[in-house]
């Protein structure tokens, strides 16, 4: 593995064919306060995926695998091993069989949370249960967030309308409120916010009791979101409106326009708010990294046709789709510098 070190910290890429002479080129480089290019780093060719999401120290790539054939289905919750070669060392972490499996949530403490029909599962990222609880709610169970400031995790479930906060040692259910609708979950400095198809809401993240929320406008103005402090980005599938909450109100600051933007992709490392969009032909996706205001940092074009499975972080961001000029489905992982 290639590894050097700057500032006292040790980084480390796993591209298998370009680590060395990556860190090489661009090790001091992409230390810079803000990264806005990309190179491209590997490409895995995976298929049949139902979403995915990547490990924060980018070495692992959980992925939710879905098949269907003769009238039955079977899922999985898989671990993929970046910077390897096909099969990438997958490891089954669940086997959901004919129910969906979703990708889970990663902890501050470096495990990984998610839910099967009937029970939330703590796992270590090598698939060693840590926890386990049945829940008697809906099929339909998420677990959103990870709440380390009060050791829980907020858990939705979309089919009954409920969101819960759970202990994060104990998995033990320790508040429940109505909620009719969410889609995306963030948190930030004590407060959780959630898109509601026409609405945002901030709750205290601690009672879940709600603090404020403001319209959006019309249906579907509100299904994706991200934070970066006290602006909240709220995503359509066509703009994206920014608003500050300041003294427990949301005022709107700001509205970007696009021409189509894949809502499921809204990502923030904390500092910046990353997306994924069709360009102007209409094919490929273009990838977007916005700053605190809504400025734009970066804007580089894929060559992957139809993106709408997404992550990205500080320094890597991950794009699934079809490759243009070929019938591949992978996901591509670029390095930011």
């Amino acid at each position: 593995m290639a590894i050097f070190k700057r500032d006292g910290q040790v980084f480390s890429w796993h591209s298998k064919n370009k680590k060395t002479e990556y860190a090489n080129r661009h090790g001091p480089k992409i230390f810079a306060s803000t990264r806005n290019s990309l190179e491209l780093v590997e490409t895995l060719t995976i298929s049949d995926l139902f979403g995915f999401t990547v490990s924060p120290d980018n070495r692992y790539l959980f992925a939710s695998w879905f098949v269907s054939y003769s009238g039955n289905s079977s899922s999985e919750l898989r671990r993929y091993t970046l910077g390897t070669d096909r099969p990438y060392n997958m490891k089954t972490i669940m086997d959901y069989g004919s129910a969906s499996a979703f990708p889970p949530l990663y902890d501050s403490e470096g495990n990984i949370v998610f839910s099967k029909q009937g029970a939330i599962y703590k796992k270590t990222m090598d698939g060693v249960t840590i926890a386990s609880v049945a829940v008697s709610t809906g099929s339909n169970v998420g677990v959103s967030l990870d709440l380390p400031d009060s050791n829980q995790y907020l858990v939705y479930d979309a089919e009954y309308g409920n969101l819960f906060l759970y202990n994060r040692d104990t998995l033990h259910q320790d508040v429940k409120v109505s909620m009719s609708s969410g889609y995306h979950s963030v948190y930030s400095d004590g407060m959780i916010g959630i898109a509601q198809n026409d609405n945002l809401t901030i709750l205290n993240a601690t009672t879940l009791k709600q603090v404020t929320s403001a319209s959006t406008g019309g249906q579907n103005s509100a299904v994706g979101l991200a934070v970066v402090k006290d602006h909240y980005f709220v995503f359509s599938s066509t703009a994206i409106q920014i608003y500050e909450l300041l003294n427990g109100k949301l005022t709107k600051i700001k509205t970007i326009n696009y021409s189509s933007i894949y809502w499921n992709s809204a990502k923030s490392d904390g500092r910046f708010v990353y997306l994924d969009t069709v360009t102007q032909d209409g094919v490929k996706s273009s990838i977007y990294k916005l700053d605190y205001d809504g400025n734009e940092v970066m804007n580089q074009a894929t060559d992957i046709v139809g993106g709408a499975y997404f992550d990205a972080n500080a320094t890597d961001i991950y794009i699934w789709g079809v490759r243009d000029g070929s019938s591949a489905t992978v996901i591509q992982h670029y390095h930011q510098f």
